[in-house]
């Protein structure tokens, strides 16, 4: 589900709780902030995609997680969410809330 999101710049964890700022992967000067408590669970981005595909989809009833909801900013954040508390499962540690 998240192996396409694996590719490219990491995530970059903000102050502010599941905000993000992802690196562009042609411009490396460029971060996208990914908001992903936004829209009920669904998550934001400022890039072109998310703005002009992803948000009307959402709109429009797209789920939660799905490929129609979620640019490749987006698809990151969650991965690096997901992994980081399959980590610490698996290390014993707590997932924190």
């Amino acid at each position: 589900m998240f192996s396409r999101y694996l590719n490219g710049p990491a995530p970059i964890p903000t102050a502010d709780r599941f905000v993000f700022r992802v690196p562009s992967d042609r411009n490396p000067k460029r971060r996208y902030t990914v908001d992903l408590e936004a829209h009920n669970g669904n998550g934001s981005c400022d890039c072109t995609d998310f703005q002009t595909r992803r948000w009307p989809a959402i709109r429009d009833g797209a789920l939660i997680l799905s490929a129609a909801a979620q640019c490749k900013h987006t698809g990151r954040c969650w991965a690096y969410i997901f992994i980081g508390c399959a980590k610490r499962i698996g290390e014993g540690g707590d997932v924190g809330a």
